[in-house]
Formats: structure tokens, sequence, C-alpha cells
């Protein structure tokens, strides 16, 4: 049974794995929240602005201070707009969405696990020396399964995707179209965080169609992020009520309050 809040489906019940992922969102939600009214406060205060960046500066010895007070006051306008910093916190949040939905799925299929430890099985063995280092079952059942499901990760959605369908029968995306879509983001995410978001020949040859070319900067409003944050909230709702009513996961009453 779901609720609904600003054209926003919420859950009366979910995962704890599910939760947690919310909360992330909710606290990137309130970040650029947290932006946006800072914005609106320096528009109309540009005056306290300019004292808090004096302030800041006045240990610096004559005439470098006064240098940065004139730089500072002639652009003042632009430090104090949230436009200056939708590239840099933009690639942030974007990164953190991914990131966060990543995390998700994994502790989703760490509950899984703890439910049915059975959906690991496979031909693959372990090494005596592995087995020995641990003083019960448990313990090397939980070691298993946690370098399993890393080494899962390490992998791409496709890997994912076809680990959840084949091993547990649950279809992540619902279309090949969806996968891709999802595979064009954790791209975008590797770029930010091993290029500073900047497009180079690898990304280029993958996703030729895109309208970048090598030396762009990937750039995402605090609107586009916004928006993403609540697609992958959706999906992730999705699966949530399909893996908990599977697997008879233990689930809680859901709570969020935007």
């Amino acid at each position: 049974m779901s609720l609904e809040f600003n054209g926003l489906v919420l859950p009366e019940i979910s995962t704890i794995s599910f939760k947690k992922f919310s909360s992330e969102g909710d606290q990137c939600v309130m970040f650029i929240s947290y932006i946006m009214i800072a914005n609106d406060l320096f528009e109309v205060n540009q005056d306290y602005a300019l004292k808090y960046f004096e302030g800041k500066f006045n240990q610096l010895d004559e005439p470098y201070r006064r240098v940065f007070i004139d730089s500072i006051s002639k652009n003042l306008k632009d430090l104090t707009t949230h436009k200056s910093y939708e590239r840099y916190f933009g690639q942030l949040a974007f990164a953190r969405l991914i990131d966060n939905f990543i995390a998700y799925l994994k502790d989703l299929l760490g509950e899984i696990i703890n439910s049915k430890p059975q959906v690991l099985r496979s031909s693959e063995s372990e090494k005596l020396d592995f087995i020995l280092s641990f003083d019960t079952i448990e313990e090397m059942r939980n070691a298993i399964a946690e370098k399993k499901i890393e080494k899962l990760f390490y992998g791409s959605f496709n890997d994912i995707n076809k680990f959840f369908l084949h091993n547990l029968g649950i279809e992540i995306f619902s279309s090949q179209d969806e996968l891709e879509i999802m595979e064009s983001l954790c791209r975008k995410r590797n770029l930010i965080v091993h290029n500073r978001g900047i497009i180079n020949n690898e990304f280029l040859k993958k996703y030729s169609d895109l309208p970048f070319k090598v030396g762009d900067v990937l750039l995402f409003t605090f609107d586009s992020i916004l928006e993403g944050n609540t697609v992958l909230f959706q999906l992730a709702h999705s699966i949530d009520e399909q893996v908990a009513l599977k697997f008879e996961l233990n689930r809680q009453p859901f709570f969020r309050v935007l």
C-alpha cells in the first residue's frame, strides 16, 4: 500500500535498506533547499555578504587584504548567486545520487541473503585456509556473502541486473533502454569521480550520439538533480516492493517528511 505526496508515491512500509536510501535522498533535497534559501537572502542583503568576506580576510597583511576585498566587492553578485556553484555542487550531488542507488541495491541484497542464504549458491569454491580462518559457520557465511556482493558491484549495471534476474527472479529495469540509461548515468558518475566531469575520448567512443566533445564539462542544474532524485526514488520503491514480498523481508513503517 502506498501514499502520495506532491506527486511522489510513498510506501507505508519499507525495508531498512530503502529507508537508508530515502534518508540520503532527503539530505540532497534539503541541501539544495539550503543553497536556494541562502541565494534569496544574499540577493536582498549584499552588505552582509561583503562584511562576511571582509571578516574572513582581516588577518591578511596589506596590500593583499585590500586586493582580495576589492576583487570581492567587484564580483560580489557572482560570488553570492547559486548559479556560480551549480557546476561544482551539481556534480557532487549527481555522483552521490548514483552512489546512493548502488548502495541501496547492495544493502538490499544483503537483506535478501540474510533471509535466504541459498540465493548465493554457485559452483565456485573457497580455499581451505579461508574457510579455516573463521570460528563459526555464521562468520564464514557472512564473509562469503560480503565478498560476493563486493565482487558483483564492482561490475556494470548489466552484471547487477543479470544477477537479480537470474538468481533472484527480480527485474530491476523494465526495458533494455532503462538499463542503458542507467549505465550511461554510471559512466557520467565515473567521469566526475575520476576526471572532474570532463568529457574524454573513452566516454565519447561509448556515447558518440550525445552532444559533447572532448573537453566539455558535465553540468547538472539543481532542478535536474531534484528530478533525478525523484526518478531513482520511484525506481527503488518499485524494486523494494517486489523484493520484500518475494523474500518476505522485514519491513518497518516508513515516514518521509519533506
